[in-house]
């Protein structure tokens, strides 16, 4: 289990998007559609990652998440052709393509906070923040309870 929840959900929709559906938008003019933007969508399907390795890497990159927010506080998660940084190796280690023609969405840039998660979708893409920490949460964040676990 994570410690932070934002770890979770950048981790998950991350591997959610091996399953060959990921949008493939290189800024290119021919692939707003047309031949290329099929053939890089073919590419994509055809490296669709089965959903057990999926769950492999999302439970290693929500951990590698996890140690980057508790050590520096935030974390980007990046793919310009190939995943790159912690998306790379949790990947290398469950042994799925990382590299061009993968099935990770291209141009794609995540930026991970203990509170947040924002992510550009594509080329140009405007961020969007798909995770904010409950306020709630927040005044418990880093409480122990008397046994040392969080509350």
């Amino acid at each position: 289990m994570a410690k932070y929840e934002a770890s979770e959900v950048a981790a998950k929709w991350w591997a959610d998007k091996l399953d060959g559906s990921a949008k493939q938008d290189n800024g290119a003019p021919e692939m707003a559609g047309g031949f290329g933007a099929l053939l890089m969508m073919m590419s994509s399907m055809k490296n669709a990652v089965d959903a057990g390795k999926r769950e492999e890497f999302r439970a290693i990159l929500e951990a590698k998440v996890d140690e980057a927010l508790e050590r520096y506080g935030s974390c980007n998660l990046m793919v310009d052709y190939g995943a790159e940084g912690l998306l790379a190796l949790a990947a290398q280690q469950v042994g799925i393509n990382c590299g061009t023609g993968s099935a990770f969405p291209v141009k794609t840039f995540m930026t991970v906070s203990k509170e947040s998660v924002k992510v550009s979708y594509g080329y140009g893409a405007t961020p969007n923040q798909i995770y904010k920490q409950d306020p709630t949460k927040a005044s418990a964040e880093g409480k122990k309870n008397s046994d040392g676990g969080r509350v």
